[in-house]
């Protein structure tokens, strides 16, 4: 266990004042880390060297909350089950409207878009 003891004495001409001050750092979780780096020290989870989890929560002590484990999502407008490379979101669980599945051009989207060819036969 590491344990800081910080000592201020404070001295003036007319009166001497002794007195102590302690900022003691703990490690209250019991995870290694002594509450001065640990940005929870309730959570033996959460630490500088833990791993980052989708879970809305920043586990590593970085500041940031679910970077790099976010999933890309697509937006499927026309519930085919593909997504649309256009409109992305990313994250930790599917959100309504959107598919894990990218592919470029779905199938409704190939023939909403088409264009209709006419060929009109004379007979004589």
């Amino acid at each position: 266990m590491r344990c800081f003891l910080l000592l201020l004495f404070a001295c003036s001409d007319t009166k001497t004042n002794n007195d102590l001050e302690i900022d003691v750092v703990e490690d209250l979780d019991g995870d290694g880390f002594f509450s001065d780096e640990d940005c929870d020290d309730s959570d033996p989870n959460v630490h500088p060297n833990s791993d980052e989890i989708c879970d809305g929560y920043d586990n590593n002590c970085n500041g940031l909350a679910d970077e790099e484990v976010k999933t890309t999502f697509y937006a499927d407008s026309d519930g085919d089950g593909f997504g649309a490379e256009s409109i992305t979101t990313d994250a930790c669980e599917v959100p309504n409207g959107f598919v894990e599945i990218l592919y470029r051009r779905s199938i409704q989207e190939l023939k909403s878009n088409a264009m209709v060819w006419t060929t009109i036969v004379m007979v004589t």
